[in-house]
This record gives C-alpha cells, sequence and structure tokens, in this order.
C-alpha cells in the first residue's frame, strides 16, 4: 500500500470516529432533554398532589387542632418497618457512578432491620459482586430504552406497605457532577406543609383519599428517581464523549497521524507531489483536528 492511500485511509478513520461520537453524544443528549422535561413535570404533579393531600389532613382535625401531629401521620397502615432500594437501570453504566450508588445500598442493608429491593440489571450484577454476606433481596427489571411501568406500579405498591422507604439514586447536577442519594420516601410525606389553606369535603371517607393519595406520592417519587438515574447517566456519556476516554483515544489517534504526516513529508523528494500533499484535503486542521462541539 503506497503512503497516499494510508493517508487517505487514517483520515476515513478519523472521520468514523468523529461521527460515531458525535451521533453517541447527539442521543445521550436528546435522551437529558427528554429526562429533564419528565422530572419537571413530575415536580408539578407532585407539587399538587402534596398540597391536595396536607389540606385534606387539615380540613379532618380542623384548623389549629393539633395539625402537626396530623401531619406527622400516615393514612396508609404500613406492616413493616424499612425498606432499602436501589434505583439502576439497562443499558449500563459508565464512570464509578454505579459503584458508589451499590456501596451506598451495601451499607444501608449491611445494618440488618431491613428489606433489600434492587431495579435494574446493572445494580444486580455490581451488587452480587459485592454481597460477601449473602442479603436477601427482591429485584425487578428496568430498561431505560424500553421501560416496563408496570414494574413502578409494582414496586411502588410493595413500598406502601413500609413505614421507612430509603431509596439510592443518582442525581444530575451538572456535566462533570453526579451525586449518588439517599431519600425516605415516607419521610417527604410527612415533610409537607400547606402553601394556602383550602377545605375539603371528602366522601366516603378521608382516610382512604388520604391512603389513595399517599401511595401516589410514592408512585410519583420512585417515578421521579427512574427519570433522575437516565439523566445522571447520560450525563456521564456525554462527558466521557467529550472530555473523557473517548476523548483521550482520539486524541491519542490525531497524535499518531500527526507523526506519521511528518514521517511522509520527510520521505517525499518530489517537490510538486508534496505541494500536492499539503494543498489536500488531509491536511486540514479543521477537517480532523475538530472533534467536539
Amino acid at each position: 500500500m503506497n503512503t497516499k492511500k494510508q493517508l487517505e485511509k487514517f483520515e476515513r478513520n478519523l472521520d468514523v470516529l468523529k461521527s460515531i461520537t458525535r451521533a453517541f453524544e447527539h442521543s445521550a443528549t436528546k435522551r437529558m432533554e427528554v429526562n429533564k422535561r419528565e422530572i419537571e413535570g413530575l415536580d408539578k404533579y407532585l407539587l399538587d398532589v402534596k398540597q391536595t393531600y396536607v389540606n385534606i389532613k387539615i380540613s379532618v382535625v380542623g384548623k389549629g387542632k393539633n395539625t402537626e401531629a396530623a401531619y406527622r401521620s400516615h393514612a396508609r397502615k404500613p406492616t413493616k418497618q424499612k425498606i432499602v432500594v436501589l434505583v439502576s437501570s439497562e443499558p449500563s453504566y459508565y464512570g464509578h457512578l454505579l459503584n458508589y450508588m451499590v456501596d451506598s445500598f451495601l451499607k444501608e442493608v449491611s445494618f440488618g432491620g431491613a428489606d433489600a429491593l434492587i431495579i435494574g440489571k446493572p445494580g444486580r450484577e455490581e451488587f452480587d459482586k459485592k454481597n460477601k454476606q449473602r442479603i436477601k433481596y427482591a429485584f425487578y427489571d428496568f430498561d431505560d430504552s424500553k421501560p416496563n411501568w408496570n414494574v413502578v406500579h409494582d414496586v411502588a405498591e410493595i413500598m406502601a406497605g413500609y413505614a421507612e422507604i430509603q431509596v439510592i439514586f443518582s442525581k444530575y447536577k451538572s456535566i462533570m457532577t453526579q451525586d449518588v442519594r439517599k431519600q425516605d420516601v415516607a419521610q417527604e410525606i410527612t415533610n409537607v406543609r400547606p402553601q394556602e389553606h383550602k377545605k375539603y369535603l371528602i366522601k366516603p371517607e378521608p382516610a382512604t383519599a388520604l391512603s389513595f393519595l399517599e401511595k401516589q406520592i410514592i408512585t410519583s417519587q420512585l417515578l421521579q428517581k427512574l427519570y433522575e438515574n437516565g439523566l445522571a447517566k447520560n450525563a456521564i456519556r456525554v462527558k466521557i464523549l467529550e472530555i473523557g476516554e473517548i476523548a483521550e483515544r482520539l486524541s491519542e489517534h490525531l497524535a499518531k497521524f500527526e507523526k506519521f504526516k511528518r514521517k511522509v513529508i520527510r520521505n517525499i523528494n518530489n517537490r510538486k507531489l508534496a505541494g500536492l500533499y499539503s494543498s489536500s484535503d488531509v491536511w486540514q486542521s479543521s477537517s480532523i483536528f475538530t472533534i467536539y462541539r
């Protein structure tokens, strides 16, 4: 193979790598936009449901009559004490985020006295590697690309039977930062306070409405955590594509290309042919070197 063909092949390979990188980055960015919209919609829905819920409580006990005790009470009747839920999902994770999530989950369930539940194969596979104590857990699969919403309903029904509901999930802060969070979903219900007082007349009985709304709050918060998880996971993909391992590999290929180019120039004695190469698109830095936005 002559030198010119080698250079042309190298440039084509770099162009393909650049196109694949941009395609994956675009896909991850679009998924992030979808997740952000869903989270914002759930935020508004939860705010409305919580305000309806707390105002029904006030209507039942009467304004000013031991309302703090009413705020702290549950209408549903938990039969178990505590559950810890790890929220993960397919496809697989990049970086160390999943590892940190599983470590937090393992620490929480290792104390004993709590049931364990894992959502998503990535979380189960990582937990199985570290589960030296053989801690038993329930498992539900969930895939971001083809979600089974029945899983949200089924898991929320299980969660509603516990007084304490600890959910461990990943939360997006920025492209550079994603956090592992632990939140007591049951405590979120009792922390609600009214923004404005409204009176409700509930039939057939307030307890039925309150129990239903508590389950709605639990379900919505679980769904929100799944979207938060997807948002953080896709942010990691964008980071890796822009400044992470893939970017480093592309930079290495570019460095090799420049080295190969200099070697070719030294070996070409025909000035006319050298001029032809230098005017070719293969030497234009803008066609190769601008990998990212």
